[in-house]
């Protein structure tokens, strides 16, 4: 979709879709950090900066009607299928509890010690970022804050004092019998 899409700005939003999908596979292989820093660098930084630059192109597309009634069955199949699903996973019994079950559990043994002191990658990268460079932090946000002022500053459209300006629905509007003048 990222090159299919005709819409810049679609095709950056889609790029970012990739960007958080490659971040949650590296999630799901236990590398909290590297997924972080892919979303923090990718989607947080560079993604910004290409919407931004493509904000600043000023792209006027016609616009094309699309097939609703295509989108609308793919739509409602997807719709179905996922509350069937849903349904059906309501009617299972996902509690499987027997006395037997109990009984056997109440002799395990369990490592209290492991399971409250027991710290991951973001539990310590963010214990750190907030008790110790927390002045750090705020300072980033900050200026992350005057970065994108600016960025938003400099997409927004000033209109100049004195230059005429044209409005489409009032030329749409106007009535040919008393706009046109016969001279003889």
């Amino acid at each position: 979709m990222v090159i299919l899409s005709v819409n810049p700005i679609h095709s950056a939003l889609f790029l970012i879709l990739v960007f958080l999908n490659s971040a949650l596979l590296v999630l799901l292989l236990d590398l909290e950090f590297l997924s972080i820093i892919f979303i923090l660098i990718y989607i947080g930084a560079i993604m910004v900066l290409f919407l931004f630059i493509i904000m600043m192109l000023d792209i006027k597309q016609s616009v094309t009607y699309l097939n609703v009634q295509y989108y609308f069955f793919i739509s409602s199949l997807f719709l179905i299928l996922l509350t069937l699903e849903f349904l059906y996973f309501l009617s299972l019994d996902l509690i499987f509890v027997t006395p037997k079950i109990i009984f056997l559990s109440s002799f395990t043994y369990t490592n209290w010690f492991s399971l409250i002191f027991e710290a991951s990658n973001i539990k310590c990268l963010g214990g750190y970022l907030y008790t110790y460079f927390s002045f750090f932090l705020v300072f980033v946000g900050l200026i992350l804050l005057v970065a994108m002022v600016g960025a938003i500053s400099l997409t927004i459209e000033k209109v100049p004092v004195g230059i005429k300006q044209q409005t489409l629905s009032k030329q749409v509007n106007v009535n040919p019998k008393s706009s046109l003048f016969y001279i003889q």
